[in-house]
């Protein structure tokens, strides 16, 4: 059993529609239980058949399926099941499933989409997942999960490096950090599996109509630009991302092997200090430990060598986690050690932009980030770099 409990992605506004949509769903959980458990004499809703039995009628009026979609008969409330359908569950699990995922991975989406956005979002999903449901099962469905998916669908696409915390109950029990993409990604293998090759009661297409709809509409959105991209966050920024920089990678090393450039000046003595910083900086790194890493390059900051005790990818590497872990002042420092140790890397001019997003977005230091911004202006191929640059430095009080 996987539990998720939290994502490392630091939100800017605080959760109100997620909040919101949990009690509703809580409310008509309750409000069906309690109309009929007079009928039912069951102890518990567990998908127990003694509570499923009264539950028949309330799935028939407010559950999606096609005959209740396009049937002949009394279709009930009609088309608005698509949407009356995510409010009801079959047992308490169900619910607490349902809503436990909306509590984790929600309140990002609805921080990047707003309140009245993520609201119709949320609604489309569910719209999407029951008509994939209809469309390939006769069966009614209920549930929240094909709306959540479609959450989770877009959570994997704006937050594709963030991390989940996740309650295991397995061969061993423990807390344990997976990456999201990892988490998602088999909770979506395992839908396309069960749907193509199992046998259960489970809803699997609904799922899936709603994860395409969630990840469909974050990179539409992100690629139209009507959702500004973080950098180092998106999936697709991060594609952009890695294709610049394969193609840096290839022209330092055809530039190194013609010895025209050489990256950064002589190594900074390390004294003792410095390499026990250093150790515990890569100790941390590695383990993905991020508070721990800020700490430790706290730590490594006030040695002689400062960051110049780190190569320049690491040092890159250690930014970009700390960027994307919400550790903003060290992730600051990261960068501006970049830029003084390794002046000459190829990749100065998008650390810059991310430096700049940093110092004037986040920490309110944007003085600090003119000069490099101006620098990695004419150097930046790429058109949106160059556009959140210029924005950045006119928000800094500076014309681009």
């Amino acid at each position: 059993m996987f539990i998720p409990l939290s994502v490392d992605r630091p939100r800017r506004r605080p959760t109100l529609v997620c909040h919101v949509l949990i009690g509703l769903t809580v409310l008509a959980h309750l409000a069906v239980y309690a109309s009929i458990l007079p009928h039912s004499g069951a102890a518990s809703p567990d998908m127990d058949p003694a509570f499923l039995d009264p539950l028949r009628p309330v799935v028939e009026r407010f559950g999606v399926s096609w005959a209740g979609l396009f049937g002949e008969g009394d279709r009930g409330i009609g088309w608005l099941r698509l949407i009356s359908y995510a409010f009801l569950h079959g047992g308490s699990m169900h619910l607490l499933g349902n809503m436990l995922a909306l509590w984790v991975f929600g309140p990002s989406v609805e921080d990047r989409f707003g309140r009245v956005w993520f609201t119709l979002f949320y609604f489309a999903g569910a719209a999407a997942a029951g008509l994939a449901h209809v469309l390939s099962e006769q069966a009614p469905a209920i549930g929240a999960s094909g709306a959540v998916a479609a959450v989770t669908g877009a959570f994997l696409v704006l937050f594709p490096r963030t991390h989940v915390k996740v309650f295991v109950f397995f061969f061993f029990i423990g807390i344990y950090e997976f990456p999201a993409l990892w988490f998602i990604g088999a909770a979506i293998a395992m839908d396309i599996f069960s749907q193509s090759f199992g046998d259960s009661d489970v809803a699997h297409m609904a799922h899936l109509g709603g994860y395409a709809l969630g990840s469909a509409t974050a990179v539409v959105l992100l690629l139209t630009k009507v959702l500004a991209r973080e950098p180092q966050y998106d999936l697709v920024a991060i594609f952009k991302h890695r294709q610049r920089r394969a193609e840096l990678q290839r022209a330092v090393r055809e530039a190194e092997a013609a010895n025209k450039i050489r990256l950064g000046g002589p190594a900074p003595a390390i004294d003792d200090a410095a390499a026990t910083a250093r150790a515990e900086v890569l100790r941390a790194f590695g383990a993905r430990d991020w508070p721990a890493a800020a700490r430790a390059s706290d730590a490594l900051a006030t040695t002689s060598a400062a960051y110049g005790a780190l190569d320049r990818r690491t040092l890159k590497d250690l930014a970009a986690g700390l960027f994307g872990a919400g550790c903003d002042a060290q992730a600051a420092a990261a960068y501006l050690g970049l830029l003084k140790h390794y002046p000459q890397d190829p990749e100065i001019p998008s650390a810059s932009v991310l430096l700049g997003v940093l110092l004037v977005r986040r920490l309110g230091r944007g003085g600090e980030a003119v000069d490099s911004l101006k620098r990695a202006i004419p150097l930046l191929t790429d058109v949106d770099e160059r556009a959140l640059a210029e924005e950045l430095l006119r928000e800094a009080g500076a014309p681009a």
